[in-house]
């Protein structure tokens, strides 16, 4: 899922707002593609993290420190999903 903020939003906007204004038309993708978005992990990228990133180190994460990396993910996602309502 990709989430872009407020600033990119009204720089679309406007760049297309001044586009129509001029009859400039297929430009819009464009200004759509220049934004850098925020990618939200999905729960099997979660997954991954904890098991490819440390798979090779010398002392591996604690069950306490994967339990709450995962735990942690999860509930930022949600306060940033709530948002969107």
């Amino acid at each position: 899922m990709k989430l872009y903020t407020e600033y990119n939003l009204k720089e679309v906007y406007f760049k297309g707002l001044y586009n129509g204004q001029n009859h400039i038309e297929g430009e819009c993708h464009n200004a759509i593609d220049s934004q850098t978005p925020i990618e939200l992990p999905s729960d099997e990228e979660i997954k991954q993290h904890l098991t490819n990133k440390h798979s090779k180190a010398l002392n591996p994460p604690s069950v306490y420190y994967r339990i709450g990396f995962k735990a942690g993910a999860k509930w930022m996602k949600e306060q940033i999903l709530k948002q969107k309502k």
